[in-house]
């Protein structure tokens, strides 16, 4: 919501000169860098999470500090990308902790081998945020670099690559710690009570939201075609608040 509000504020109210660049361009590089290395070295995966969602914010604001078309689409698409993949990602961590009893990853391990589809889902939901191709990540930050590089700002194209890196070593340190390594001695394991409802079968209707919401986010990675259509007129009307103002003051 508050990066939906500034890009209205700053394109239907205020213009974004060179000095209003700057400010976000900058504001963008220290969101991206300080949420990516906070993320990083957290050692509970709740606490990563919530780093990860100051360091992605980062990308939409350097959307809006290129003010280009490329720069404006780049942030609206990865808008729709962020909160479909961010929500699904809390949405695991809750079923990590249900199975592994613990958010600390060392005390974490061996998922994969007891929840193999569980597993699979988690990794493309992870790995969805990354951007791996083709997945919907994948397809803003294209925007982005593109934007960036034609209008040389090379300091926030490197902190754009930068915090993308960061983000996938995190996953790859959650996919390791949590998932590949044997389950350590001393381990908590599944919540008792928690894991009984889950065999009951109530508790399985945790993973239908997840399902439900990762389904879409595919549907973004490989129909991406469609979003950037839809991208790209919100941008078109951004770029031209006489649209809305017209609309307004003549309906």
């Amino acid at each position: 919501v508050g990066v939906y509000a500034i890009l209205r504020v700053f394109t239907l109210i205020f213009e974004v000169d060179a000095f209003w660049q700057q400010c976000f361009m900058w504001i963008a590089i220290f969101t991206l860098v300080v949420g990516g290395l906070g993320a990083v070295v957290q050692g509970q995966f709740r606490k990563m999470l919530s780093f990860l969602i100051v360091c992605h914010i980062g990308f939409m604001i350097a959307g809006l500090a290129l003010h280009t078309e490329a720069g404006i689409t780049g942030a609206v698409f990865y808008l729709i990308h962020d909160i479909l993949v961010k929500t699904n990602i809390f949405l695991v961590g809750g079923l990590i902790y249900l199975f592994a009893g613990t958010f600390e990853l060392k005390k974490a391990g061996g998922l994969y081998a007891e929840r193999p589809i569980f597993a699979i889902i988690a990794f493309l939901v992870m790995f969805s945020l990354v951007g791996i191709p083709p997945l919907s990540g994948f397809w803003p930050k294209i925007f982005l670099l593109e934007a960036a590089l034609d209008k040389g700002f090379y300091t926030l194209l490197a902190a754009i690559v930068l915090a993308s890196f960061l983000t996938l070593f995190m996953f790859g340190k959650v996919w390791a710690e949590v998932f590949w390594k044997t389950k350590p001695e001393g381990s908590p394991g599944p919540l008792p009570r928690r894991l009984e409802i889950w065999r009951s079968g109530g508790g399985r209707a945790l993973i239908v939201p997840i399902i439900f919401l990762l389904v879409f986010s595919l549907y973004v990675g490989f129909g991406a075609e469609n979003i950037i259509k839809v991208a790209d007129r919100i941008t078109y009307e951004l770029m031209h608040p006489e649209i809305y103002v017209q609309k307004v003051l003549n309906p």
